[in-house]
């Protein structure tokens, strides 16, 4: 079991995005999969999260990328170890919002380094970055000849003792030693 799961994930990781596909609809819907499936190899600490629900948070305003996240995760608490998906932008406090999340996902259309400027993320929150950004998250997706491909910068996993990442997603990335 433990080898088709594995098998599985490496077909799932090495999807191509092929120009037949058309619009950018596609490329959303796989980004929103890869985190989805990012938050399931990924095991936080119990005394650092109190709560029984996996909050990632999207830092996006691009209606399109919510639409698509909102698909695979669910938008409210109603029971344990759900994961809920949050748009901090539609609040006041957006930054204090941040506090909760688990994993934070800053979207290709956010200025990346501001938002690393205000905000301070918790040895407990995964950050994931996308496309051409200065200042790269923990996990950062990238594409690269029209596939969808991920990176884990190795020293900033060393400084985060909250989670761990599991081997098989370590496996399946491209290793950053920045």
């Amino acid at each position: 079991m433990k080898y088709v799961r594995a098998v599985i994930l490496i077909i799932f990781f090495s999807q191509s995005i092929s120009p037949a596909m058309g619009d950018s609809a596609d490329i959303y819907s796989l980004r929103s999969a890869y985190l989805f499936h990012f938050v399931q190899y990924i095991t936080w600490s119990d005394e650092i999260i109190e709560e029984t629900d996996t909050v990632v948070c999207a830092l996006t305003r691009d209606p399109k990328r919510q639409e698509s996240l909102s698909a695979f995760f669910s938008t409210e608490a109603d029971g344990k170890n759900r994961l809920i998906i949050t748009f901090p932008f539609e609040g006041e406090d957006w930054v204090g919002s941040l506090k909760r999340c688990r994993m934070t996902y800053i979207a290709e259309d956010v200025d990346t380094q501001k938002i690393q400027e205000q905000v301070k993320f918790t040895q407990a929150n995964v950050t994931v970055t996308e496309g051409s950004c200065l200042e790269r998250g923990v996990i950062h997706l990238y594409l690269d000849k029209g596939k969808l491909r991920f990176e884990i910068d190795e020293q900033k996993l060393r400084t985060h003792s909250a989670f761990k990442i599991s081997s098989r997603l370590l496996r399946l990335s491209k290793r950053s030693r920045r």
